[in-house]
């Protein structure tokens, strides 16, 4: 990859990542993009320690 192709790549990441969608599990919030995996994990310890009982839904199945 040439670093041109990089930096491309690179900007176009940090521009996806303030994109915002609305989370179905938080009751409709709308949060970043870059702040996807942060929730998830949160969701997912949360879950593992028995404060909620819904099964967690995948990264890829979040949606607009």
């Amino acid at each position: 990859m040439t670093e041109d192709g990089r930096k491309e790549i690179l900007s176009a990441w940090q521009k996806r990542k303030q994109d915002e969608i609305t989370h179905p599990y938080l009751g409709g919030e709308k949060i970043s993009v870059g702040l996807i995996p942060y929730v998830q994990a949160m969701l997912m310890a949360r879950h593992l320690r028995g404060e909620i009982l819904m099964g967690i839904r995948l990264f890829h199945e979040l949606r607009d």
